[in-house]
């Protein structure tokens, strides 16, 4: 009997598969990000299952293989981990929802960059990368390296406002980690989420690491987020998705020309592929890149950006 696969959610086992990627190919795309830990964990395993839950809508990979913090201290040291702050749609979406005397939880919060688009005064934020913490607190920023289920404890509907930017797509229990937020959360009080958008052109991306385990194991689109109300007590106030912006243009392009390239062939596009017929495509649709997007340049010939911001509001009752 085969091993029972749960959505990480919902925990439905109402799973559709979608894509068998080999721990050999896995290693391969990993290879030079030396990752001790990750090596130790996917030790016997032989195959990854990337899987749809068919109740919320949730893509998840399995076994869910998340990064630990010395993996989070290792690729935040890249100075251009935190860098695309300083032009975050979400940031600017989030910030239109907070006043200068709300109290605001910022989870996950790196080195604190949100405090440079928001004026509320009584700011918190909670991070569990200790490079992250120290710079924060060396820039005078009210960060604590706590989860938030410690942070809960003490802190139990505290917050006007909440936000949450690209966390949820790390998680291995998303649920737990909602149900602790909203404890910290106000009646009617506003969370804000923020996550990669798996309806955009991240769907065609190949070899994409940074959108794989251990970095992100879930994948969440507008469906599966609107679902979350389904299990919890909120409401969604709002959604906002990002234009796909310039820098990411040429990468959708490409991904997008081989894939055609390769249903031309009968070839299904695949998550991980290091095949010779994918390099032959993908070089191919490189070359073509320029001038394909000179004819798709009009933005509503365009797919949706990297992210979507989700804004809920807390319901009175009780958590389920």
């Amino acid at each position: 009997m085969g091993t029972v696969v749960n959505c990480p959610f919902c925990n439905s086992q109402r799973i559709t598969l979608v894509e068998f990627i080999p721990v050999s190919s896995f290693k391969q795309l990993l290879k030079d990000k030396n990752i001790q830990s990750l090596n130790e964990t996917i030790n016997g395993i032989t195959e990854i299952k990337y899987n749809s839950c068919d109740e919320c809508g949730l893509r998840f990979f399995f076994p869910l293989i998340t990064g630990d913090s010395s993996y989070y201290e290792s690729i935040s040291s890249d100075a251009n981990y935190y860098a695309w702050s300083l032009s975050r749609a979400d940031f600017k979406e989030a910030s239109k929802h907070i006043a200068g005397n709300m109290a605001v939880l910022d989870i996950g919060c790196g080195c604190g960059e949100f405090q440079k688009f928001q004026n509320a005064t009584n700011y918190t934020g909670i991070e569990f990368n200790n490079q992250a913490v120290k710079q924060a607190q060396e820039r005078g920023y009210n960060v604590f390296n706590e989860d938030i289920a410690e942070h809960a404890k003490g802190n139990s509907e505290k917050y006007d406002v909440i936000v949450c930017f690209q966390v949820i797509e790390h998680l291995s229990s998303p649920k737990s980690f909602l149900i602790e937020t909203i404890k910290c959360l106000k009646d009617d009080g506003l969370l804000i989420i923020s996550t990669p958008n798996n309806n955009s052109y991240l769907t065609y991306l190949v070899n994409a690491s940074s959108n794989l385990p251990p970095h992100h194991v879930l994948h969440w689109d507008e469906m599966s987020l609107r679902n979350i109300t389904r299990a919890l007590p909120l409401e969604v106030v709002s959604v906002a998705k990002e234009i796909l912006t310039d820098e990411n243009k040429d990468d959708y392009t490409r991904s997008l020309l081989t894939a055609f390239f390769q249903t031309i062939f009968k070839l299904r596009p695949r998550l991980v592929d290091f095949s010779v017929s994918f390099k032959i495509f993908n070089k191919l649709a490189k070359m073509l890149v320029p001038a394909f997007n000179k004819v798709v340049a009009g933005k509503d010939l365009l797919p949706a950006g990297h992210t979507i911001t989700m804004v809920y509001r807390k319901k009175s009752q009780p958590v389920r």
